[in-house]
């Protein structure tokens, strides 16, 4: 006997709605290498968004190859996987440690791949209906506040009920 729940499906979709695969298409790829921003710092591979923006029509046919052997793989360039952490000063006194926070700097093709990937997910789940409405955090146009707002407006609603 387990504790364990068994989950129940909520996919309305046939069989071949269901995301399954991940291709990248050139097209994509080239898009996003052009949204890249100039002054990110680069990552481990020393590479700079600058230039993979400015040679980018003539890495998008390898660099689409490379992400899709990667996700037919289920393996990524082992540099993807290395980050140069860096502190980042918030507020305070200069030389106090907790003033400031990490950020890892990564490799931007790394994070173009991911950015085609959780878009891809996020539209696939949008297009079922598979996100709750109550579920406010990493999605577009929700956050904190509009979770806080929801939650107001049901207590006060529950309120005005009584």
């Amino acid at each position: 006997m387990t504790d364990i729940p068994v989950s129940t499906s909520i996919f309305i979709g046939s069989d071949g709605d269901k995301l399954c695969d991940i291709i990248f298409t050139e097209e994509e790829v080239l898009k996003r290498l052009l949204c890249l921003w100039e002054d990110k710092s680069a990552g481990v591979g020393e590479m700079s968004s600058r230039f993979l923006k400015a040679i980018r029509r003539e890495i998008t046919v390898p660099v689409t190859l490379l992400f899709n052997l990667s996700m037919s793989e289920c393996k990524v360039p082992h540099d993807w996987k290395l980050a140069n952490v860096t502190p980042i000063y918030k507020q305070g006194s200069r030389n106090s440690p907790e003033n400031y926070r990490p950020i890892s700097l990564t490799c931007h093709l790394s994070k173009v791949m991911e950015s085609i990937v959780r878009d891809m997910i996020t539209q696939h789940l949008n297009k079922f209906d598979l996100i709750m409405s109550s579920q406010h955090g990493f999605r577009r146009g929700r956050s904190c506040v509009t979770n806080l707002l929801a939650f107001l407006d049901k207590v006060t609603s529950y309120r005005d009920d009584k």
